[in-house]
């Protein structure tokens, strides 16, 4: 059954549609919540869904894509790898030697076994086509899901992407099955509060140099089960903020001097699992040798008094050439609840032939702001709100807030 299904995929690869969906559909016990904007199409065992992306203001053109829905198949779970590597090189011929840019497998949250296979790029008539593949199974049934892209940039494919892997993430293999969902099994939780710790090293720039960075990582942990990587904003709680964004999201468990993390590790629902050393430390927490201390919210009402600055720079060296960037950005909240901020960038090529500096300010901005929690709300005089996550993670002292995951010091 699955070899037939694989003919219609290669048949189909290079057809359009055009009518908008939204629905649910059922395919012999299977279920997915089908994307908005998408022509389905049906035959046998396989479905396919396209989409057709007009020229958007950040593209050179128009593009198109392709979902195809293969399943699910009714064989164990032994036979998997051979059936997904013959979906794999069904797809885009000119592709199917290729090594995989990206190769991942794992788990999803209903526990079955997940593998990700995505290739680019291949052209066809000066069109760059690329293709993700999703096989998900458990040991009676497996599913296929392939994603192929033609001409597609950036918020056209961004948007294609997103569809595809909203879709995998709806998928219940089997009857009475969730989709994808963050529900705690009984046993998780037992954490609550906001941690953080200090992490630095070297990494690689956008220019290709090194840079030393220095960053506060965060953990918060919900009593529940739930824990996120990100500090939610606006007074959502754990579970509402990773029903909105589940990628820095995961489980945890406690047992004894152990903690499980199973974090969301890409928008296809994917878990991945830690097992760390773990005690409690006073208020803080002891996580694979690394103290992350509790980090208090701050009072409703509360102002503060200062300018805080964040200055980024990069460089990096080419085949004779050499490029420096750097920006900065700095906030001023005053104990009346005014703030004002502004900012400036600049870049610099050289080359044995010359060089070129650009330069510039950011438009100054004044209004009115809240801090409560995690959350500050920033009112500007034009009208415009602002909610950016911050936490102080020096108790007792404001000389550094990380504000939207970005380090401020106070001049």
């Amino acid at each position: 059954m699955i070899v037939r299904a694989i003919r219609h995929l290669c048949l189909w690869l290079c057809l359009l549609g055009s009518p908008a969906i939204a629905e649910e559909i059922r395919i012999d016990g299977a279920s997915l919540t089908l994307p908005a904007g998408w022509d389905l199409s049906a035959d046998g065992a396989t479905r396919r869904l396209t989409r057709s992306f007009p020229e958007a203001a950040d593209e050179r053109g128009s593009g198109m894509a392709t979902i195809v829905i293969l399943g699910p198949f009714n064989e164990a779970g032994a036979a998997f790898d051979t059936n997904f590597l013959t979906v794999v090189r069904s797809g885009l011929p000119d592709l199917a030697t290729e090594d995989p840019d990206t190769a991942e497998q794992g788990v999803t949250t209903s526990g079955h076994s997940i593998r990700i296979d995505a290739r680019c790029c291949t052209r066809r008539d000066g069109v760059s086509f690329a293709q993700t593949l999703v096989g998900i199974h458990d040991d009676r049934r497996q599913m296929f899901l392939m994603l192929v892209t033609g001409g597609l940039r950036g918020g056209n494919r961004e948007a294609a992407e997103a569809d595809f892997s909203g879709l995998v993430r709806s998928l219940r293999l089997n009857p009475g099955e969730e989709g994808f969902a963050l529900i705690p099994a009984p046993g998780d939780g037992g954490l609550e509060g906001v941690y953080t710790h200090l992490s630095s090293g070297l990494q690689i720039n956008v220019l290709g140099g090194m840079d030393f960075v220095s960053e506060s990582e965060i953990l918060v942990f919900d009593r529940r089960g739930r824990f996120s990587t990100e500090l939610p904003t606006g007074g959502r709680t754990v579970s509402e903020y990773c029903v909105d964004d589940p990628l820095p999201c995961g489980f945890y468990s406690v047992a004894g001097n152990r903690i499980t993390l199973r974090s969301v590790a890409n928008a296809y629902g994917l878990l991945e699992e830690e097992v760390l050393p773990f005690a409690p430390d006073g208020d803080d927490l002891l996580i694979d040798g690394e103290t992350h201390f509790r980090v208090p919210p701050f009072p409703a009402g509360t102002t503060l008094n200062g300018t805080w600055a964040h200055l980024w720079a990069a460089s990096g060296n080419g085949i004779g050439s050499s490029t420096s960037m750097a920006s900065q950005r700095s906030l001023t909240l005053q104990p009346d609840g005014t703030f004002s901020r502004e900012g400036w960038f600049g870049a610099t090529t050289s080359s044995g032939t010359g060089g070129v500096t650009v330069s510039g300010d950011r438009p100054a901005e004044r209004g009115r702001y809240r801090l409560e929690d995690n959350t500050l709300t920033l009112e500007g005089d034009d009208g415009s709100i602002e909610m950016l996550s911050i936490f102080a993670p020096d108790i007792g002292s404001d000389k550094l807030l990380i504000i939207d995951g970005l380090n401020f010091l106070k001049e």
